[in-house]
C-alpha cells in the first residue's frame, strides 16, 4: 500500500499510501498532476483525523517538487517493529476513510 517518496537516509523515511487505482500506475502516471493533487491533498486530511483520534501525529511535507509524503524518524531505540506497523496501519485505514473528500473521486 505505500511507495518510498525518497531514498531512505539513516533514520528518516519519508513515504507515500497509495490508493488501490494508482498502485499499479508506473512513477511517471502517479507523478502526473492529477494523480500528485489527490496524493498531495489526502495527508492533510488524515493528519487532521489522526490528532482528532489522539493516537498519533506523524509529519508530512512535500519531497522532491511532488506530492505530501508522511516523515517518520526512528530514533528511539524503544520503538518496535510493533510501533511501526500500528502507525502505517493508521495512515492506511484513515487514508481509505478520507479518499473520498479528495479531488478525483
Amino acid at each position: 500500500e505505500f511507495e518510498l517518496a525518497a531514498p531512505r537516509v539513516f533514520s528518516h523515511v519519508c513515504f507515500r499510501w497509495l490508493p488501490q487505482d494508482m498502485r499499479d500506475m508506473d512513477e511517471a502516471t502517479r507523478a502526473a498532476p492529477q494523480q500528485a493533487k489527490r496524493l498531495h491533498a489526502l495527508a492533510p486530511k488524515v493528519k487532521a483525523a489522526m490528532q482528532a483520534e489522539g493516537d498519533a501525529l506523524i509529519g508530512y511535507q512535500p519531497v522532491n517538487e511532488g506530492a505530501n509524503a508522511w516523515r517518520m524518524l526512528f530514533i528511539n531505540p524503544a520503538v518496535t517493529w510493533e510501533d511501526a506497523l500500528a502507525c502505517l496501519d493508521l495512515i492506511a485505514r484513515l487514508s481509505r476513510a478520507q479518499l473520498h473528500d479528495v479531488a478525483g473521486n
